[in-house]
């Protein structure tokens, strides 16, 4: 039995993984899917959101409060990348496997530049600004207007309705906060990327970019799945057989 620990992407939450979840449950695994803070049914809005320990709380605690010598497969999505690759700095004792689907895996090349350039183009960003326009923004969001399914082009449409209906504006601090991945702790852990191959929202070349760039030995395989953005709605059979794949062949 392996416990996995799963975490969302930007404006996700829990909900995301419902599918994976209950295959993995089926498979005889431990599962916990995590809401991030102000992100799915998290109770907290962006204005109370000033850091990435904020951001990452909910998942910080939860490997904080392992049990000596427990560890677990983090697996994150899109910007829960940027969450794993935080996590894993401050607890690398207690992640057997990092798995990243289309995420970003490392923050050395991918600092709140990066998602500054990402984001400034308020033709397709909506920015919200809880704390005032004097102040930063607390949020952003995709314009909904905007191809809404671009992240979803494969998905049922049940599955298309549901993350309209659920997603919420990302906090900044999830975006801005600069932290640095070392070799002595992040780069002790083993790594595998799973590419998604019809992603929209993430494409291929930029995910072939990031790999091209980790600085560290520690990413093991790269894997690619036939999905679009959100492969834990579209291929959750596939996601869930890599899954157990690579637990077999890197966290034995």
């Amino acid at each position: 039995m392996v416990r996995f620990v799963l975490v969302h992407g930007g404006g996700g939450g829990a909900w995301y993984w419902f599918k994976l979840v209950d295959m993995l449950l089926s498979s005889g695994h431990e599962v916990e899917a995590l809401n991030l803070a102000a992100s799915g049914i998290d109770t907290r809005t962006p204005a109370d959101v000033f850091s990435l320990d904020d951001y990452n709380q909910p998942l910080l605690e939860y490997l904080a409060a392992l049990p000596e010598n427990d560890k677990v497969i983090l697996v994150s999505h899109s910007l829960g990348g940027r969450s794993a690759a935080y996590a894993t700095e401050l607890h690398p004792d207690k992640i057997a496997l990092a798995v990243y689907l289309a995420a970003p895996f490392c923050s050395n090349h991918l600092g709140p530049e990066f998602w500054y350039e990402r984001i400034k183009d308020t033709s397709v960003y909506d920015l919200f600004y809880e704390r005032g326009k004097n102040n930063l923004p607390t949020a952003v969001m995709r314009k909904k207007s905007l191809e809404p399914d671009y992240a979803h082009q494969l998905c049922s449409s049940e599955d298309r309705t549901l993350s309209r209906m659920l997603d919420r504006a990302i906090p900044t601090a999830a975006l801005f906060g600069s932290f640095t991945n070392t070799e002595e702790k992040y780069g002790s852990v083993p790594l595998v990327y799973i590419k998604t191959l019809q992603d929209l929202a993430c494409p291929p070349e930029i995910q072939d970019k990031w790999i091209a760039t980790h600085p560290f030995g520690n990413l093991k395989e790269v894997l690619t799945i036939d999905s679009d953005h959100c492969a834990a709605l579209s291929a959750p059979s596939r996601l869930h057989d890599l899954l157990i794949q690579v637990v077999g062949a890197h966290a034995s």
